[in-house]
């Protein structure tokens, strides 16, 4: 599993669940149901860091974003179904208007490369699943660190938080 951090996680009917503190290769977790989330899919990743990735305006290339808003970002691949399941947090901000993930090294803005759910309020949350080109879910499990999570709002059409994959 691929977390926007690279976050690792134990799947249960609930969702993901954090394994705390420690860096594990999640494609050695065993088959017998710890890495089947949604629908019994095989989850995949590289090495992963058990934290989500934070999203702040101090982030936001070109700046400013929204100096006072945050966020929290997972993100997991679904190979089996080409797909990528985020579980998105967000506070203080105005009026989400779309979230996406870009590709583009820290410090660059980058293209759209996938169009991700925005959470209904500034104070909210959103967890769903997109499809996703099997090319993009490769190049997202081999080089996370060249992709980055943005939502924009009304306020900052061109970007309110950022949070930079690891």
């Amino acid at each position: 599993m691929l977390v926007a951090a690279l976050f690792v996680a134990g799947c249960t009917s609930q969702g993901p669940q954090p394994l705390a503190g420690e860096l594990i290769d999640a494609g050695s977790i065993g088959a017998a149901g710890s890495n089947a989330p949604k629908g019994g899919a095989e989850v995949e990743s590289s090495l992963a860091a058990a934290a989500p990735v934070l999203l702040t305006g101090t982030e936001e290339v070109p700046g400013p974003g929204h100096p006072e808003a945050s966020g929290s970002v997972v993100i997991e691949l679904v190979s089996e179904r080409n797909e990528v399941c985020v579980d998105l947090d967000v506070t203080g901000l105005d009026s989400p208007t779309a979230v996406h993930l870009h590709e583009s090294p820290a410090g660059g803005a980058g293209d759209v490369v996938l169009a991700l759910p925005a959470p209904d309020g500034g104070d909210g949350s959103v967890s769903a699943c997109v499809s996703a080109p099997a090319a993009l879910l490769e190049r997202l499990r081999s080089t996370p660190m060249r992709f980055y999570v943005n939502v924009h709002s009304d306020a900052h059409p061109d970007g309110a938080i950022r949070g930079q994959l690891r």
